[in-house]
């Protein structure tokens, strides 16, 4: 039941701040002294909680594919030997 509430809602699953300081301390390893747009942070947001989204996705998809009722790492191995990725 909670899975489809949050399938329902329209914002975003990944909370501003903590996604903020992420991008702060990842950004502080290349540049000094920064200065952040929250709609940078934002976009970064939306893009992370996207790619997040389609890797749980493909993971799932290998999932049933083996016809298993819950993902598991070998499902996530299995799914980076199909893509063709590095672990």
């Amino acid at each position: 039941r909670g899975i489809r509430e949050h399938q329902k809602k329209k914002e975003l699953c990944i909370l501003k701040v903590p996604t903020q300081y992420l991008v702060i301390e990842i950004a502080e390893d290349f540049f000094q002294k920064l200065r952040y747009n929250s709609t940078q942070v934002g976009v970064f947001k939306k893009a992370n909680q996207i790619g997040l989204t389609c890797l749980l996705q493909s993971t799932n998809s290998c999932a049933l594919e083996a016809q298993k009722q819950f993902v598991k790492p070998k499902d996530d191995q299995l799914r980076t030997r199909k893509r063709g990725e590095r672990a």
